[in-house]
């Protein structure tokens, strides 16, 4: 996508078939995001476009939770008829018979658009069964009604509808402990996670997810979980780290405790080796750990306690058990090991 593309003249309708702005509603890319929000603050005349295709998307993934009211179908309709006759005029398209073959593209067409128009009559409603929880500086406890916990870190928010208590979206880290729901039936009742782009969904688990970015990590304790984005997914197993790179899963095995130190605030090393402990430097703290020796990876292991939330502790305990030089450079880690 050409980011020279010019935008100045779409209506709310262009935004919505434009790949790079669905892409900006995604949240799928940094870049993308900073394009957008620089786009806007140059062209203020373009807001209500904004705004409006902003609220079509968000009608859109949100259409399956409105309700529909009894008495409205005949009006929903007769407005996407009025509306058929506006795109007409106003744009002289051809509007063809539909075969039908065409049909399913159809239904998704007039879903997208009663949907609309039900939500303008609901938008409040909605709203106001939107659960919003945040932690703030602190890390808050959340008990459902299942007796399922969720734990969420310091400075995450936590989404969901008050009449499903099964579906929540996360910005930021949390530890979710879920029990099993079963339907009349017997059939497993799933238990979902939107953070990102990346959807969780379990049936009985102990699991920590953290957002980063427009993507998640999420490490499993014990049970099973899915992990997807679109069509592509993981099964995971208990002590696996998975995370979405490169429009692929990757997935390595880690002890998964020592990723909770956010929780206890230590770190439990147990023989725990430097490849292991790169990766968790690197999911707690950002930063990338560059070896010198490289077969250190391999022979180096760490046993003990140490404090999670003092990084000038744990680079000083990784110098004398490694017998090791580091040297923070940027976002770099370089550990010189003699």
């Amino acid at each position: 996508m050409n980011k020279k593309k010019n935008f100045t003249h779409y209506n709310a309708d262009d935004f919505l078939h434009d790949s790079y702005f669905l892409a900006w509603m995604r949240n799928e890319d940094e870049q993308v995001n900073a394009f957008w929000q620089e786009w806007q603050k140059e062209h203020p005349e373009k807001a209500q476009a904004i705004n409006e295709a902003k609220e079509y998307y968000l009608t859109l993934i949100s259409f399956d939770r409105v309700e529909h009211v009894p008495g409205m179908k005949e009006e929903v309709w007769q407005q996407i008829d009025h509306h058929i006759e506006d795109i007409t005029h106003h744009h002289r398209k051809k509007i063809f018979r539909i075969r039908m073959l065409e049909l399913a593209a159809a239904v998704a067409a007039l879903l997208f658009a009663g949907g609309w128009l039900i939500h303008k009559y609901h938008s409040s409603a909605v709203t106001e069964k939107l659960v919003v929880i945040q932690s703030g500086s602190n890390q808050k406890e959340i008990l459902l009604a299942d007796s399922s916990t969720i734990l969420l870190n310091s400075y995450t928010t936590l989404k969901y509808h008050a009449d499903n208590g099964r579906e929540f979206w996360l910005d930021g880290q949390a530890l979710f402990n879920i029990k099993h729901q079963r339907t009349e039936n017997n059939g497993a009742v799933p238990f979902t996670v939107h953070a990102g782009i990346e959807n969780i969904t379990v049936l009985g688990t102990s699991f920590t997810v953290k957002r980063i970015d427009s993507t998640a990590r999420v490490i499993l304790v014990s049970g099973k979980v899915k992990a997807s984005v679109g069509k592509r997914a993981i099964i995971m197993k208990p002590g696996e780290k998975a995370e979405w790179r490169n429009n692929a899963f990757s997935s390595v095995q880690v002890d998964p405790q020592l990723y909770l130190a956010w929780k206890s605030g230590e770190f439990h090393f147990n023989h725990t080796s430097l490849r292991e402990l790169s990766e968790l430097i690197k999911d707690y703290y950002g930063y990338d750990v560059v070896v010198k020796n490289e077969a250190a990876l391999k022979t180096k292991t760490i046993s003990g306690t140490v404090s999670s939330e003092n990084e000038a502790i744990l680079w000083k305990t990784l110098e004398v058990m490694f017998r090791a030089k580091v040297e923070k450079i940027g976002k770099k880690m370089i550990l010189t090991i003699n």
